[in-house]
This record gives structure tokens, sequence and C-alpha cells, in this order.
């Protein structure tokens, strides 16, 4: 992916996190940000790995260096696939039975759309740092 493509995918996935928490917690009167079922381990996992991903697209994106080892950047990398995997399995382990065929479409599409171009960027990311 291009620089500038690249720019507008990050903004617009930064736009769409910011709103759809936003709303969640202005039109959803019993909304927490951290599920009570939930694990604390996997909630500080998945902020921190949404941080980094975050963090390694502005730095493609902006042409910085965030990293300086290939190695950091693979584990983002691979981080991110696992994160994206996980909770895409687990979203769908725990309500499939109450989603539609259409609502399991989008999702899959959602996950495609963020993930794959997500993945693309940090794949070309590492190319940025020599060692």
């Amino acid at each position: 992916m291009q620089r500038t493509k690249a720019k507008v995918f990050f903004w617009a996935l930064l736009v769409l996190t910011v709103l759809s928490i936003g709303m969640n917690l202005v039109m959803f009167d019993n909304t927490q940000l951290l599920l009570e079922e939930s694990n604390s381990f996997v909630d500080a996992w998945g902020l921190a790995s949404g941080v980094l991903m975050f963090l390694c697209l502005y730095a493609y994106a902006y042409h910085k260096v965030v990293f300086k080892s290939r190695v950091v950047l693979k584990f983002v990398f691979l981080n991110t696939a696992a994160v994206g995997v996980f909770s895409f399995v687990d979203s769908l382990w725990t309500d499939y039975e109450l989603m539609s065929g259409m609502e399991v479409l989008v999702m899959i599409l959602l996950y495609f759309a963020v993930y794959f171009p997500s993945l693309s960027i940090l794949h070309k990311h590492q190319d940025d740092v020599t060692n």
C-alpha cells in the first residue's frame, strides 16, 4: 500500500474506532468498555495490540521509525494477525446463535476491510527498518 493510501486508511480507522466507542457510550446506557465476563489479561492484550498497530500504521504512513528492530515489527505483525483471528473467533463463538447470516457476512467483510490492509501496511513497514 502506498503511503498516501496508508494515511487515509490510518485516519479513517482512527476516526471509526473513536466514533464506535463514543456511539456505544452515548447511545446505550449500559455500555461498558470492559465486559464483566471478560478476562483482564485479554482486555490488556487487546488494548496494547491496538496501540501498537496504530503506532506502526502511523509510522509507515508518515515515514517515521518508531521501532528500530525488524524483530519487534515482525512481532507486531504476528500479534495483530493473532488478535484479529482471536477476536473474530471469540465474537462468532459467543454471538453466533444471535447473529443472522447477513450479520456474519458483514462481520467477515469488516475484518477483511480492517485487518488485511493493516497487515499489508505492517508488512511493508518492516522494509523501512534496515537491521
